[in-house]
């Protein structure tokens, strides 16, 4: 089990070093990758990412029900998470789905470098969004 303390993304150092893991991520073999998600390299190149990343992060961390977490080891980006709250619907007491009375995580994007599968990594990033 990997031991590490996911932490806020916030800083410019993790913005860098997750937009520098992004292509990894997007290279995971075929059963792993959904055919809806294309691969990193056909829709982003590695140019300007961190610029985005850091202007997403900017534009929704104050306040907001946005959440995004960063798994470091030995420095290194080791996964993260990007999750969301959903509120009551204003007409959940007409609706037959309890939960969409409930708050709700939902979580958006979970992503763990495939060679720190199986370590707990992405349990760790999930247990510390729902907390």
């Amino acid at each position: 089990m990997v031991r590490f303390d996911p932490c806020p993304c916030r800083s410019g150092r993790l913005a860098r070093a997750t937009a520098k893991a992004w292509p990894a991520y997007g290279s995971a073999p075929e059963p792993t990758t959904p055919a809806s998600i294309r691969p990193t390299s056909s829709c982003l190149s590695a140019e300007g990412l961190a610029e985005s990343f850091e202007a997403d992060i900017a534009a929704t961390s104050e306040g907001g029900d946005k959440l995004r977490l960063v798994a470091e080891r030995d420095g290194l980006v080791a996964g993260w998470l990007t999750a969301h709250l959903e509120h009551p619907a204003a007409n959940a007491a007409y609706q037959l789905v309890r939960e969409l009375g409930w708050i709700r995580l939902i979580v958006d994007a979970l992503m763990v470098d495939q060679a720190l599968w199986r370590q707990g990594t992405g349990t760790a990033l999930l247990t510390a969004a729902e907390s």
